[in-house]
């Protein structure tokens, strides 16, 4: 076939990601994780799809759009993936669909805006998320919690709530003892941990060690038993290797994936209109991926901390895998088209990464992590 190489892509991707039982379990659920990932299973794969011929046809404009929309109104989370899925499509469908991704524009704007007005209907969450994010999360991360909240211009009694969170308050009302941490905004908290490295590694390594936890408790529950849950999953599911990984394979397994969306993005836009078919589908593909695992965990991290941060960062793990895919693929393209030595620069990339990852390990660790 001549598309033989996409189309076992294809198949990888849905029988080892869509086919999972750690995400299907959550389809028979209330969550909408399951939901966010085939939003952007449609999304993404439509515009990998369109890369392939001249013209996006209308049925994978209406795929495409479909996606957008579960995607985007799936969770508060997720309200900017729309939008950074716009930025690698715009090299597929400028000249195959140029309407189409003006359309997807203005409805990713529609779909944030709707996603922000609920959230700040209810004052409930905004309290939650806010406690789980600075009390129970940034605020432990650093090493002298009072420095902390004093740069972020927190009264003086807020560094003695961490730890706590909105369902362990410890019997004190938050909003009593520290009503600045309320008036916060995210954008200051991440101007303030910017200037900390230390404390925001802390943080996004705590944050990775919490992630561990692919197969929730929770999910997968078996009516009429006393805690039961789904059994003779273990070898049917990538959550059962994941949490057998030592912490440090697992955040190389986290941070490897992240270059070739930074390396191809850079591909993308200084040489996206003489990429081959191939190469743009899988440009425009390992670039989005990356985009989704940066937003998702980062949002989730700021969104709501800690607090169920495996469940929330549920997409990111995901495109995690789905790069991982694509990668043996990629390599061996790369190879032979250019020769050995092209794959020089994504290996010195990884290498780095592996390297940070490493480097990292010796941070503290929480102890309240969520185990599989």
């Amino acid at each position: 076939s001549r598309h033989s190489g996409a189309a076992v892509l294809h198949a990888l991707v849905f029988s080892v990601v869509l086919c999972d039982p750690f995400n299907t379990l959550f389809a028979n659920s209330l969550y909408t994780e399951f939901t966010a990932l085939l939003g952007l299973y449609f999304a993404l794969g439509a515009v990998m799809a369109a890369s392939f011929i001249r013209r996006m046809p209308g049925s994978l404009c209406v795929l495409w759009f479909i996606g957008l929309v579960l995607l985007g109104g799936s969770r508060v989370q997720h309200l900017l993936l729309p939008l950074a899925l716009l930025g690698p499509a715009w090299f597929v469908m400028r000249e195959r669909a140029p309407k189409t991704w003006w359309v997807s524009l203005a409805l990713a704007l529609v779909l944030g805006g709707a996603q922000l007005g609920l959230q700040r209907s209810s004052e409930a969450i905004d309290d939650a998320n806010i406690v789980n994010t600075l009390f129970f999360s940034v605020l432990p991360a650093a090493e002298e919690p009072r420095e902390l909240a004093a740069e972020l211009g927190l009264e003086p009694g807020c560094a003695d709530l961490a730890h706590s969170s909105w369902y362990l308050t410890r019997g004190v009302d938050h909003r009593e003892v520290c009503p600045g941490a309320f008036e916060l905004s995210r954008g200051k908290m991440l101007m303030v941990l910017a200037a900390q490295p230390t404390t925001f590694a802390t943080l996004v390594f705590r944050a990775v060690h919490q992630s561990g936890g692919w197969r929730l408790s929770y999910v997968g529950e078996v009516a009429g038993e006393d805690y039961g849950r789904v059994g003779g999953l273990r070898g049917a599911s990538l959550a059962g290797v994941i949490a057998a990984m030592p912490f440090l394979l697992y955040a190389v397994f986290y941070a490897l994936p992240l270059w070739p969306g930074v390396w191809t993005g850079w591909r993308l836009a200084r040489f996206g209109s003489l990429f081959t078919s191939e190469r743009l589908s899988l440009g425009v593909g390992f670039c989005s991926l990356a985009l989704v695992m940066a937003i998702t965990f980062g949002t989730s991290l700021i969104g709501d901390g800690f607090s169920e941060f495996s469940r929330h960062a549920h997409l990111a793990h995901n495109a995690a895998v789905i790069i991982w895919l694509m990668t043996p693929m990629s390599l061996v393209r790369l190879a032979r088209v250019y020769g050995a030595s092209a794959l020089t620069i994504p290996l010195a990339g990884y290498a780095m990464l592996a390297l940070a990852a490493v480097s990292y390990t010796h941070l503290t660790l929480p102890t309240n992590t969520v185990t599989c």
